[in-house]
Formats: structure tokens, C-alpha cells, sequence
């Protein structure tokens, strides 16, 4: 067990591990946990003088080891997927993440249209082309000649209705052959089994926070399935993973 701890000129203390103990250091004194799961939080309780029970202990966040970077960005020279109310803002993400050049694929019947200013806090606009075919073969087609050229680090696909096994599949080979990584933006229950991951987005309400989103990794071929709150960080251009703060009275 490791800690730290300090003692304010109230009896504040602070603590890093898996206890809290009172604040006059007694050697009988009584512990109080305050271990959540398997998570190493930050937590400030305040003690009352002459008393040996904690008042109230606050959760907040710590700077914690994650195993977020292992899944994000996705495996390269693959295809992923991505869906739910927030998938266009995971796709920008991931293009802001990887800084290269983009290839947008969509069908050209689709009346909204992609702004270069909602977009530019994640990605340089003159980095993102965009590609509109007749139909979802055509969209399929193209994105595949630009996966198997390896012009672009990152072609995002729009379909509007799902693939085949024999679709997906020829995604993957076209990736793998150019060493690049494909996205596509599936409507919500649908996909390929070829694909590699599947991640479903949300965005979380924060009165504070209006970048906070969920991301849910709901398919992966090669690693276990879970979930992080995270934020965009324009300034760094790169994705943070947030831990919720909650305050919990200890007797």
C-alpha cells in the first residue's frame, strides 16, 4: 500500500490509496475505506477536532493510469466502425488524432452537408476531401480504391444501409494491402462481422463541459469490451479521458 498525506490547519487530509486513517495518527485508530472498484482516486476528507470519524470524504479525479491509449486511435491498416447520436464527432476525432489527410465518401442524395467550420476545432479543413457517389456501391468503391492506394491516412465511409460479409471484407484486404485505416459511419444496429471494432457515441451532459462525450467500444476482435467518458481538447487536438467526481457522507 502507498500513500501521501498532509494535514491542513483545519485536519485536512489528503491520501492517495486504498484508506483513510484518522487524522492524530493513532496507531488504534479507526480506517475508514475508501477503495471504488479497482480505481485509484484522489480523496479529500475533512475531520472534525477531537473527533475520530470522518465527517465527509469527496471523490475527485486523479491522474490515473488508462487503458484507453491501447484501443484509441484503432488498429491501423484496418476498418472500423462507429455509431450512435455522436459517431460524426468520433470521426473528426480520429482524423484531429491521426494529422493527416482525409477522404470523406458519402452518397451525394444526402442533403446535409459537412461545415468546415464545425469541424476545424479537430481537423484542418484543407486536410479533409470529400467524395460523393450516386449510390452506396459507388460509395463502397471508391473507398476502397483509397484504402488500397494508401494516399490517405484516414477514409471515413458513410452508409446509409448495411453491408455484406463479402462488402466488409474487401474493405479490410483493400486497408491491410495500403497500409491505411478506413472508418465507417453505420446507422445504430447494423455492421459488418468483418470489421474490426465497433464503437457506439454518445454525448453526456455537463452544464460545464459541452465537448463531454461516451465512448463505447460495443465489438472488438481482438480485446475485451468497455467504455470511457471522454472530452476534445482543441488546443492539444487530442482526446482525454474524463473520470466522473461524486461526493459520498461517510458516518
Amino acid at each position: 500500500m502507498r500513500f501521501q498525506s498532509r494535514l491542513g490547519a483545519t485536519g485536512q487530509l489528503k491520501c492517495l490509496g486504498e484508506f483513510w486513517q484518522q487524522a492524530n495518527a493513532d496507531p488504534k485508530g479507526s480506517i475508514c475505506p475508501a477503495f471504488l472498484g479497482i480505481e485509484a482516486l484522489y480523496c479529500v476528507g475533512e475531520f472534525k477536532s477531537g473527533r475520530d470519524r470522518i465527517l465527509c470524504v469527496r471523490w475527485v479525479d486523479y491522474p490515473m493510469l488508462s487503458d484507453f491509449p491501447d484501443h484509441f486511435p484503432p488498429r491501423p491498416n484496418r476498418v472500423h466502425e462507429v455509431c450512435g447520436p455522436n459517431a460524426f464527432g468520433f470521426a473528426f476525432a480520429l482524423a484531429g488524432h491521426l494529422r493527416g489527410s482525409v477522404l470523406w465518401v458519402r452518397e451525394a442524395w444526402q442533403a446535409d452537408q459537412i461545415n468546415p467550420a464545425g469541424f476545424s476545432p479537430y481537423v484542418d479543413p484543407h486536410s479533409l476531401l470529400i467524395a460523393k457517389g450516386n449510390d452506396q456501391t459507388e460509395v463502397l468503391a471508391t473507398a476502397e480504391e483509397a484504402l488500397r492506394s494508401g494516399a490517405v491516412a484516414l477514409t471515413v465511409i458513410e452508409l446509409t444501409k448495411p453491408i455484406g460479409l463479402t462488402a466488409g471484407r474487401r474493405l479490410q484486404l483493400a486497408a491491410e494491402a495500403g497500409q491505411s485505416m478506413g472508418l465507417c459511419i453505420v446507422p445504430e444496429g447494423t455492421g459488418s462481422n468483418a470489421v474490426e471494432t465497433r464503437w457506439h457515441c454518445t454525448s453526456v451532459f455537463d452544464p460545464t463541459d459541452s465537448t463531454l462525450q461516451r465512448w463505447e467500444l460495443i465489438k472488438n476482435k481482438s480485446g475485451t469490451l468497455t467504455a470511457w467518458d471522454v472530452r476534445w481538447n482543441a488546443e492539444a487536438r487530442r482526446i482525454i479521458v474524463v473520470s466522473e467526481a461524486r461526493e459520498r457522507p461517510v458516518s
